[in-house]
């Protein structure tokens, strides 16, 4: 078994092969407010052609930006994970081949891929290649502009990072991640966060609101062919209380799905207890969902 901590990782965020990708204005602007948000060590690759959107960290540590078609990306900062950000409308061809030249040159091990909803009056214009290199698909239920879509952005992307390349009482499964999320399939993710300090049966009770939120997003765990589960705040005298979120978990989804719980350390867990889920599998979306058409792309 390969954990995170056996992987190139000393002591941070900024040693450990993980790469932020933004794809065009949109998605290079929910990168950036990440890293104003804590994620800075994270190394960021800005894809954005336009000159007149230039972001104003592009110069900044850990980030390099993309700014015609001649420069081609180095994913090798994120040779364990790249996670990409782009809009639904994306379709400038240039930024698409940078993309793909970068892909060419050195593919993260595990490429997951956030899709933000179109913007009113503007359609889904991602193309099927595109989507076709990325191996987990999140589509997002709102713009980040909306807090709620914020507040999940920020968390799942952190505790998905955290999970990877922050040691704590229970360490990911490297290896399990990316058999279980390598499957060019779209992903469900829900997060809850309660501001009191973790306790057995409060993380239980933190687990439970976060399954609310995937059910509310139609969540069917027949349809799961795998999960993360990221528990938040607890310590080394809580392993128990993680092996209880995998039973919760394991008594629902079918058998052959791998149920994985990370609970990675960090200051500033001592007030509060998060729980964020990731599960893959064939979430197709109803017809109201504005994700539907591409969910069915990768299913």
């Amino acid at each position: 078994m390969i954990s995170a901590w056996e992987l190139p990782f000393d002591g941070g965020h900024a040693d450990f092969p993980i790469a932020l990708i933004g794809l065009g204005r949109r998605g290079c602007e929910a990168i950036q407010r990440l890293r104003q948000a804590g994620l800075a060590e994270v190394h960021a690759i800005l894809i954005d052609h336009d000159p007149d959107s230039r972001q104003t960290d592009s110069d900044a540590h850990h980030c390099d930006w993309i700014g015609n078609a001649a420069t081609v990306p180095d994913f090798s900062t994120g040779a364990a994970l790249g996670l990409v950000i782009v809009g639904a409308e994306h379709h400038d061809k240039t930024e698409q081949l940078s993309f793909k030249l970068g892909l060419l040159r050195e593919r993260p091990t595990l490429l997951l891929g956030i899709i933000l909803p179109p913007p009113p009056g503007e359609r889904i214009r991602l193309s099927a290649e595109l989507l076709g290199n990325l191996d987990g698909l999140m589509c997002w239920p709102r713009d980040p502009s909306q807090d709620d879509a914020w507040v999940l952005l920020q968390a799942t992307v952190t505790d998905w990072i955290a999970a990877l390349a922050t040691p704590g009482p229970v360490e990911a499964d490297f290896a399990g991640l990316i058999t279980t999320f390598n499957g060019a399939r779209p992903m469900l993710v829900a997060s809850a966060t309660e501001e009191y300090p973790a306790r057995p049966e409060r993380v239980q009770a933190v687990a439970y609101a976060a399954l609310a939120a995937w059910y509310d997003q139609g969540f069917k765990p027949a349809q799961a062919a795998g999960m993360l589960a990221v528990v938040r705040g607890v310590d080394d005298a809580m392993v128990e209380t993680c092996d209880a979120v995998s039973r919760l978990f394991r008594d629902i989804l079918p058998e052959a799905a791998p149920v994985m719980v990370a609970a990675p350390a960090g200051a500033g867990w001592q007030q509060r207890t998060r729980v964020s889920l990731f599960a893959v599998g064939a979430f197709g979306g109803s017809e109201t969902d504005w994700w539907s058409p591409i969910t069915r792309w990768k299913s």
